[in-house]
């Protein structure tokens, strides 16, 4: 004859399997969180790969806003979208944001008529790892300003881009790269 569980056991199979659950969701949840990092790094140094193949080849920065190259922009989206944007504490990219532009129209299309332009030079670029543009901050390229820097920056876990219009290192949680442009 067959009896059932006692209740005992089947509490303690319980009290043993919240448990192996309570270990493992912690571990799972930081796994998750560097495979993001690492992908972030990752699309960060293909994103300069292709900027610096762009300057290579055009022999000019990827920041025009018109066919002659007369007007410039200050930053650069994965997106066109703005509402993508990472959160913005000290309001950096809302100021650049009325002079932004789509990365993709400079290293995946050729929409302003680079002379030389071998491209694309990436695969169409999208949102990082965290559901935020990666942005890059060209005013550097043409700013009168010696020791400006140029920066390709994915916000990071936290998504706020805590790194500065002048740092010459990402600061928080930022994961990119800071190019400094001396003239």
């Amino acid at each position: 004859m067959r009896r059932g569980y006692t209740l005992l056991e089947i509490v303690v199979v319980i009290a043993t399997v919240s448990v192996l659950v309570a270990l493992a969701i912690p571990v799972a949840i930081r796994k998750i969180a560097e495979a993001r990092d690492a992908r972030a790094r990752a699309d960060v140094t293909r994103l300069s790969a292709a900027v610096l193949g762009f300057i290579k080849d055009t022999g000019r920065n990827p920041d025009r806003k018109n066919a002659s190259g007369s007007q410039t922009f200050d930053l650069l989206r994965s997106t066109s979208d703005a509402t993508k944007d990472p959160i913005d504490p000290s309001g950096l990219i809302a100021t650049l944001s009325a002079n932004a532009g789509d990365l993709n129209d400079q290293l995946v299309r050729n929409t302003y008529s680079y002379p030389n332009w071998s491209g694309p030079y990436v695969q169409e670029i999208s949102l990082d790892a965290f559901g935020r543009n990666y942005l890059v901050y060209t005013k550097g390229f043409h700013s009168a300003t010696t020791g400006s820097v140029v920066w390709i920056i994915s916000a990071g876990q936290n998504q706020k881009i805590e790194t500065g219009e002048a740092d010459t290192k990402t600061s928080g949680d930022d994961i990119g790269l800071i190019f400094d442009v001396r003239r």
